[in-house]
């Protein structure tokens, strides 16, 4: 596993092979992020990761906070 920090300076564990400009993808319903590498109009999976204050639902909390008129209250 290789150390590596965000743009939010998240700090993190993934693939040997990551580099500058991989991004980190959230999936709904997925365990852990996953780690892509842009290629041209498409995305190469380079693995899963661990990142340090996203794996308990934070950045899914982050992300509804964010964006509230997606989502309603139940009555």
């Amino acid at each position: 596993s290789k150390l590596f920090r965000t743009t939010k300076h998240y700090l993190g564990l993934g693939p040997q092979i990551l580099k500058a400009g991989d991004v980190i993808a959230v999936i709904f319903g997925a365990k852990v992020p996953f780690i892509l590498r842009p290629e041209g109009d498409h995305y190469l999976l380079l693995g899963d990761c661990y990142i340090h204050g996203i794996m308990q639902g934070e950045a899914v909390e982050e992300w509804v906070s964010a964006n509230p008129e997606n989502f309603e209250d139940v009555e």
